[in-house]
């Protein structure tokens, strides 16, 4: 388990517990796991005081996946209203997924709250990320002509 996978575990963790705010007990078990033991669980362990949700690994495969489409889509989006593109893109491949199923959810409506729910709160934090990243990358380094004198500095 890298440090990236741990964050997605964390994430996965919280987007699972804002899930289980929908108050439909089946949802909630489809997304997570028993086995706190494994090793992908680490951080989340450690962090944990006992009310986190542990997702599974089919629904961190699937978050894995939105990661993926996500670095590859990035340099090809909009400069506009890129939130909205990537949940009109996303969210009907979610809806789909067998994961987010839920067999209480009449006419699969648990899972089109279910994905409307991921497709919002991590594309957001995808964004939020990758827009930090460019931020950084394009910032440009303070170059200094001459050693600057101390004085300027106390000020």
């Amino acid at each position: 388990p890298s440090v990236t996978y741990s964050g997605l575990v964390y994430v996965g963790g919280y987007i699972v517990k804002l899930v289980s705010e929908f108050e439909c007990d089946a949802c909630v078990t489809m997304l997570t796991t028993t086995n706190k033991a494994d090793p992908l669980y680490v951080l989340l362990h450690s962090q944990d005081k006992s009310a986190l949700h542990y997702p599974n690994r089919m629904f961190l495969t699937l978050l894995d996946n939105i990661v993926t489409f996500f670095e590859k889509a990035a340099s090809k989006l909009p400069r506009t209203k890129v939130h909205e593109v990537l949940q009109l893109l996303v969210t009907p491949h979610l809806e789909q997924s067998p994961v987010l199923l839920c067999p209480e959810g009449v006419d699969s409506s648990h899972a089109r709250r279910t994905a409307r729910l991921i497709a919002d709160k991590f594309i957001r934090l995808l964004l939020v990320n990758y827009t930090k990243m460019v931020s950084d990358r394009n910032e440009k380094p303070f170059a200094y002509v001459h050693k600057p004198s101390r004085k300027y500095f106390k000020l």
